[in-house]
């Protein structure tokens, strides 16, 4: 604890981490207070390495989701792993509020960020702007600034990402516990402000990792594989896509890969994560979006890059791509970047910039 680097900090959100799920922590159960308690910690500890970050090399990130204590639900991510410091700006993430936690009610949920600003694309570059949940988030942090392998392919790219929430808003019904991220409510702005960042050619938008939860909405249970979903994801994504395409930018889904995370205990969520007929469902109103849509939206099967029948492709499981079935390392990153960036420049070259909408 008394050491203030990044590297310590990182050491301690792991041993933090570590005690949470240890058989100690089995045994005798975590009560309202001890949650809250590690919950302060580690998004103390979060905030103090988020700033300098510019790749991120995730061995292991770690969603926690206490069971309920006393109504309160706790969702926490930590992210564990070699976060090495520099100057360069393109890709240090920044809390879009300054103390990160104040505005939490139901649940204490993730910050959301984005990544730090280096303004509009060099001549002949093509911008891209990558929105969406944290898969988003660990996908953006690797595409790489000047110094990177990966800036050699023509892609000037940043950030906007929501974490922890789902293209609806509302109650997030994960297993046994219910709650909802005030954060999320703060997306459209988030949107936008990556919008007036680098004023993107290409709006990237991955999500899933949240869609795939039953939750309810004003006063609405909406359940996965109901119309009644379907048609709130539908006027959701229609908001933030006239929201991040003003200025003439092409908005391209990213159909949601499987998830292979591992249960870390029971009814924690993960079951409802990983289930291919949730993710099936899901990728179908993606699907059907595009199409309903296509004179401003583009469709890329992510799905069909990452997972084959039995589920991630072994060649790519391999790499590892994931650091935990969900999240995407910094090596897999580029890989899927290296697939990603021949796609996003086709898009780009036939559709055009119309100039500015607004």
């Amino acid at each position: 604890a008394d050491d203030k680097s990044v590297a310590g900090r990182t050491t301690l959100v792991g041993a933090v981490s570590d005690l949470y799920f240890s058989d100690l922590a089995r045994q005798e159960g975590f009560g309202e207070r001890e949650t809250a308690l590690m919950s302060d910690i580690l998004h103390r500890l979060i905030r103090d390495v988020e700033m300098p970050v510019r790749r991120l090399e995730m061995p292991r990130v770690a969603w926690l989701v206490a069971a309920p204590a006393a109504g309160v639900m706790v969702v926490v991510v930590l992210v564990v792993g070699t976060l090495g410091a520099t100057s360069n700006p393109s890709l240090v993430t920044r809390a879009l509020s300054d103390d990160g936690t104040e505005e939490l009610g139901d649940v204490e949920g993730e910050v959301p960020t984005l990544a730090e600003p280096f303004g509009p694309a060099p001549p002949g570059m093509v911008s891209v702007l990558t929105t969406g949940d944290s898969q988003a988030f660990t996908l953006a942090g690797t595409l790489g600034g000047p110094n990177e392998p990966l800036f050699g392919l023509g892609i000037w790219g940043q950030g906007a990402t929501t974490l922890g929430c789902g293209t609806v808003g509302g109650e997030q019904h994960i297993g046994s516990r219910r709650g909802e991220n005030l954060h999320c409510q703060r997306v459209p702005a988030i949107y936008q402000q990556g919008v007036d960042d680098i004023d993107p050619d290409v709006v990237l938008y991955l999500a899933g990792a949240w869609d795939v939860f039953d939750r309810e909405l004003d006063g609405r249970m909406l359940r996965v594989g109901t119309p009644e979903y379907e048609h709130a994801i539908v006027a959701a994504l229609d908001g933030y896509r006239e929201l991040l395409t003003r200025r003439g930018a092409r908005f391209v889904i990213l159909t949601t890969p499987c998830f292979d995370q591992v249960e870390r205990f029971e009814n924690d969520g993960v079951a409802t994560r990983n289930d291919t007929e949730r993710i099936g469902w899901l990728n179908s109103v993606w699907r059907r979006y595009a199409k309903d849509r296509s004179n401003t939206t583009s469709l890329i099967d992510f799905h069909g890059f990452v997972c084959d029948r039995q589920g991630v492709r072994p060649e790519l499981a391999r790499i590892p791509l994931r650091s935990d079935g969900v999240h995407f390392t910094y090596q897999g990153g580029n890989r899927v970047w290296e697939w990603l960036v021949p796609r996003i420049k086709d898009i780009a070259a036939r559709y055009p910039r119309d100039g500015a909408t607004s």
